[in-house]
């Protein structure tokens, strides 16, 4: 008997909706550059927090910042962020160019970035 395309669509629709359970979101690649007055923060750490306000939820994601001011965020020890708005913090260490500490705290950073899906480039960070 073959089966009518009523029911092939009642089985495809089952299929979606068992992939969207609960399970671990999907994290996308994410890369950037902080420039702090346009020098390269040369160490320290970037968090990129799931903002809940905008409907974002997920685990945070982090990253050490480079010499030359490049990071690449992690998620859980895998690569990428979760997609959707965050919060962001940065705390530089670096000798060289120091970071102003509101910059530490996500309620005062004022730094929100959104990571998009697929390859949508880099997430630069311009510090004033």
């Amino acid at each position: 008997m073959t089966p009518s395309p009523r029911s092939l669509v009642w089985a495809l629709a089952l299929a979606v909706l068992a992939g969207c359970g609960k399970g671990e979101p999907g994290l996308v690649p994410t890369e950037g550059r902080i420039l702090y007055r346009g020098q390269p923060v040369d160490a320290g750490l970037v968090v990129f927090t799931p903002d809940g306000e905008r409907g974002n939820a997920g685990p945070l994601a982090w990253a050490e910042i480079q010499r030359d001011g490049r990071f690449r965020l992690k998620s859980d020890e895998r690569d990428g962020a979760v997609v959707g708005w965050h919060r962001v913090t940065v705390a530089g260490s670096s000798q060289r160019v120091i970071v102003p500490p509101h910059y530490r705290d996500p309620d005062r950073s004022r730094l929100l970035r959104e990571v998009k899906p697929g390859s949508a480039g880099p997430v630069d960070l311009h510090l004033d």
